[in-house]
């Protein structure tokens, strides 16, 4: 689907043209001057569209509307609640957060998507892959599950190959999340 960039002359085009018509219509200060403008907007669409259809209006009359996000990611629960992904992610300073949700995010918004962001591991297990300041490189496995992206288990990695007990914990986690079915 991609982005969709409209850009119109006037309020009028816009009500004609743009798929959020009935939010620009009934907007009072719908100028350049106020770039968050395009919030009360956005608001009403995402709960207009639950899938998750974003827009925001940053100009007079022009509308971007971003498509929804084709697996959206979910972190994994064990039995006691708790998440081990949000867990070791919290671990990471804001600049390492900030590049691992990135990479996260671009599989989000363009699955199927492949190297360097993203490899399959087999067995219907995949990858996240990111590489961090200082030479880290952090990975995170996922499985796809009721079309969503659950993310099961991040690690950092320290050497070429993947160690096994990583991927093994990543699997037994994949299981466990088909049995609850």
């Amino acid at each position: 689907m991609g982005i969709d960039l409209i850009a119109h002359r006037s309020r009028s085009t816009c009500r004609r043209h743009c798929r959020a018509k009935r939010f620009c219509q009934g907007l009072s200060d719908h100028s350049a001057s106020n770039p968050f403008i395009g919030l009360p907007i956005a608001n009403r669409l995402l709960a207009d569209y639950p899938e998750g259809g974003n827009t925001s209006c940053t100009k007079k009359g022009t509308i971007v509307y971003m498509s929804a996000k084709r697996v959206p990611a979910r972190f994994y629960q064990t039995e006691a609640g708790n998440e081990p992904v949000r867990e070791w992610l919290k671990q990471f300073n804001l600049l390492e957060r900030k590049i691992v949700g990135t990479d996260i995010k671009t599989v989000e918004y363009g699955w199927p998507i492949g190297m360097p962001t993203c490899r399959s591991m087999g067995k219907g297990l995949y990858e996240v892959r990111s590489n961090l300041p200082g030479g880290k490189i952090a990975r995170v496995f996922f499985c796809i599950f009721e079309n969503h992206m659950i993310l099961l288990h991040g690690f950092i990695k320290k050497t070429q190959k993947t160690p096994a007990k990583e991927l093994d914990l990543a699997l037994k986690r994949k299981s466990i999340l088909e049995t609850k079915r």
